[in-house]
């Protein structure tokens, strides 16, 4: 009996393993349809698809490729910051000037430039 007991267990563990094979060979059929599909109505996607893959391919391999990737991306995140701090700046002028018109302070007596 336990013979038979184990060999149930066996045979179980078997037609688990195999579900699951078969759900995985599922899910990657329908990702495949899918993003056939999608790139059908979205040729312009697919065209970016491969650019950005013939990029990563290129920054693995090549050396320089990677070195000019790397310093555009520093200086792209310095203009980044820039740009972010001129906006504060400018926020922070306008805060100051609406805290003048909303305090009812006469303008004619006080002597202030503000540059926006």
């Amino acid at each position: 009996m336990t013979d038979m007991s184990i060999r149930d267990k066996e045979y179980e563990a078997k037609k688990e393993e195999q579900i699951k094979e078969e759900k995985k060979l599922k899910l990657k059929e329908y990702r495949r349809n899918y993003y056939r599909e999608y790139y059908k109505r979205n040729p312009e996607k697919k065209n970016l698809e491969i650019q950005a893959s013939n990029n990563r391919k290129r920054y693995k391999e090549d050396d320089e490729y990677r070195k000019k990737q790397i310093e555009y991306s520093r200086f792209y995140r310095q203009m980044k910051k820039k740009e972010k701090e001129e906006i504060n700046e400018k926020l922070a002028k306008l805060e100051i000037l609406e805290r003048i018109l909303n305090d009812n302070i006469d303008l004619k007596n006080i002597n202030c430039s503000v540059k926006v």
